[in-house]
């Protein structure tokens, strides 16, 4: 009998983490010797509500109006549990709303998400959870902080223009109020490994943008450090989403968290690791990113120091990371992304029976 225990994050904009694990589970089980076990993975981006849903009991899901990253309106919902709220910051700001023409980082703000915060606080929330994975913008949590300011909303990344804000106010909302900001990697807010150089281009940020972000952000940092005596350049993980977190940090009690230890706290992966033989994780992309602080990475590393096999499977992969055994990759070398957000399922499908055939080879 092999034990294999599936748990792969979401492939972001295409299958979620269950739809993944799902299909992993219904293709390797219908022949040969093999017990399982599932488990949805979030590490603070997509699907991190869902897990919310599963393991806490008395949630509500509250629907509110917010605007998205371009400025439509739409129905953002988090999740409340008596005062403590939870907001995904991709539902309102994920780069999984736009399309490739609307990103553009220098116009594009955080609003909607400081709506929802702003809605939990009124309601009566002194907790809030935030999950800082999959967002479209750049902005240094300036977005957030017009909202939480009631300043109307504006088409521009106000990091590029941040004198509008009086920070005293928005202290005052937020002096009764606990965070703690759940994030998927490591990075600072600045620097080569910081939040504008790394991730600016992902979100559709040139050359020229990114050193006028990268400026900006420099000069915010040095304004809420002086305002709030607390040194913010040299936060792991604050890079997240655009350093969204900032303003937070500077103006609230907050903890920052490892999405993985969070939701491992949650969900017990050590137990399955124990168990199994062999570990099947992944996500839409495998790169260096991965052991940064993600959560299959960290699964791997579990994995790999109790001598499991790790088998990672993603729509990209752009390198096999340390801890993992093998790497698939569902669109191959010949293909685009375009291929695997179209044909997401067919193609996890089709690299199942290759993953089936290395398993019997290592686990005889």
């Amino acid at each position: 009998m092999k034990n294999v225990f599936i748990c792969c994050d979401s492939y972001k904009g295409t299958l979620s983490s269950k739809q993944v694990n799902d299909i992993i589970y219904q293709e390797l089980s219908t022949e040969g010797d093999y017990s399982f076990i599932t488990k949805e993975l979030a590490d603070g981006g997509e699907g991190s509500l869902s897990i919310i849903k599963q393991v806490t009991s008395k949630v509500e899901e509250i629907h509110v109006p917010a605007y998205n990253p371009v400025g439509n309106i739409i129905q953002a919902s988090y999740l409340r549990n008596e005062r403590i709220a939870y907001i995904e910051v991709a539902v309102a700001t994920g780069i999984s709303l736009l399309s490739k023409s609307e990103k553009d980082p220098l116009k594009l703000n955080s609003y909607g998400t400081g709506q929802q915060i702003l809605h939990a606080i009124k309601n009566g929330c002194t907790e809030i959870h935030l999950f800082l994975g999959g967002s479209a913008t750049v902005d240094g949590g300036t977005g957030i902080l017009s909202a939480l300011s009631e300043i109307p909303f504006s088409n521009t990344n106000q990091l590029l223009d941040f004198s509008v804000f009086d920070l005293n106010n928005v202290t005052s909302l937020l002096r009764h109020v606990q965070f703690q900001l759940i994030c998927d990697v490591k990075n600072t807010p600045t620097g080569n490994n910081g939040a504008v150089r790394v991730f600016g281009p992902q979100k559709g940020a040139n050359k020229v943008a990114i050193e006028l972000l990268e400026s900006q952000m420099i000069k915010w940092i040095n304004h809420l450090t002086s305002s709030s005596g607390i040194k913010l350049s040299e936060h792991e993980g604050l890079g997240a989403a655009g350093a969204i977190g900032l303003p937070i940090v500077a103006l609230a009690d907050t903890k920052i968290k490892t999405g993985f230890s969070y939701f491992n706290e949650l969900m017990h992966y050590q137990n399955n690791i124990e168990w199994c033989d062999v570990l099947i994780t992944g996500e839409g992309c495998i790169d260096e990113q991965t052991i940064m602080g993600k959560g299959p990475g960290k699964l791997a590393k579990l994995a790999y120091k109790r001598n499991k096999k790790v088998i990672g499977i993603g729509g990209i992969v752009k390198c096999k990371p340390a801890y993992f055994d093998v790497v698939f990759s569902t669109i191959g070398t010949n293909n685009t992304t375009h291929d695997l957000l179209n044909n997401a399922e067919k193609r996890l499908v089709n690299v199942l029976p290759h993953i089936k055939d290395y398993i019997n080879k290592i686990i005889p």
